[in-house]
């Protein structure tokens, strides 16, 4: 009863599932109901690795909500990656969601997210590499793929644009390198 509360996800020395190997702990505390507008769930890790990979950080999620429409905020901070060979990820952005459709239905299965936001991952030579929301993501549960909008990937030397198309459900996008023509490529 009452908040804060704190969840422990604990995966011991090893556990594996559907090809997946964690260990460490995953903590997260919860301010108050998920679903009240300006409570706050916080992740952090402790000594936690994927596939031998260690992942450290700060995820917070922020109940933005109003009357009439469901949002909330993603910010990482401080987060890092860091390969069984000492080479290592540094992140940060924030990712903003609302939710366009499907708030007043009892399925989940006509909810559809719109996502916007930025994210920038520096590697271990000290090269980085910005990823901003051009134009709004959509993301249907209906569809396993984000299907419409627009990233642009910026690194030292070159940027890419990635579309993910008009809404259609399927798993193409394409990419736009330096401004040149736009190839397709298979999501999965």
């Amino acid at each position: 009863s009452g908040f804060p509360k704190t969840i422990v996800i604990d995966f011991g020395t090893s556990c594996t599932h559907r090809g997946i190997t964690r260990s460490g702990k995953i903590n997260i505390v919860i301010t108050d109901s998920v679903r009240r507008t300006g409570s706050t769930a916080t992740m952090t890790f402790d000594n936690y690795f994927v596939n031998l990979y260690k992942v450290e950080g700060t995820i917070t999620w922020t109940n933005t909500s109003t009357a009439v429409t469901r949002s909330w905020t993603r910010t990482t901070e401080n987060g890092r990656i860091t390969a069984p060979d000492n080479r290592y990820w540094l992140h940060r952005g924030i990712r903003y969601v609302v939710q366009t459709a499907g708030v007043g239905t009892p399925t989940i299965i006509d909810d559809v997210f719109s996502v916007e936001g930025n994210h920038t991952v520096t590697n271990s030579a000290g090269r980085s590499r910005e990823c901003t929301v051009l134009e709004a993501l959509q993301k249907k549960n209906a569809c396993a793929n984000v299907d419409k909008g627009k990233i642009k990937v910026q690194g030292p030397s070159h940027y890419a644009i990635i579309d993910f198309g008009d809404g259609t459900c399927d798993n193409l996008a394409t990419i736009s390198i330096d401004g040149r023509a736009p190839r397709t490529f298979i999501l999965r």
